[in-house]
């Protein structure tokens, strides 16, 4: 990371160009607070004597998972002995189209390799 002292000229006039065009007068009538106005909305029905209920079963739910019962569960479940079940049939092989006798040469053999002390027996004969 480059240190203000590093920077050039060209980047730092184009860092002034950016909060420059970013900058906007503070006009407070474009923000609300809806927290706040709920809120207030629920004391003021307090205020007028209504029972106010909240309903456990209305908050909103995640899918965050305790770790603790997920690791529990998996220890019951590697500690069960696996239910063994029938194999299924085997699918047949897909049948490969045929090959022409063009490409279905095949290379010349290349001749063995004859071991060292082979050799070395057939020219002492």
């Amino acid at each position: 990371m480059k240190k203000f002292a590093d920077l050039t000229e060209r980047e730092l006039s184009m860092a002034n160009l950016l909060i420059e065009s970013m900058q906007t007068e503070w006009d407070p009538e474009r923000f609300h607070d809806t927290h706040r106005e709920k809120i207030e909305a629920l004391i003021e029905e307090k205020r007028q004597g209504k029972t106010i209920v909240t309903d456990p079963d209305a908050a909103p739910r995640s899918n965050v998972i305790d770790l603790m019962d997920a690791l529990a569960a998996s220890v019951k479940a590697a500690g069960k002995p696996k239910r063994t079940t029938p194999a299924a049939p085997k699918k047949a092989p897909a049948k490969k189209a045929p090959v022409s006798k063009v490409t279905a040469k095949k290379a010349p053999a290349k001749p063995k390799a004859v071991p060292a002390k082979t050799a070395a027996r057939r020219r002492a004969s």
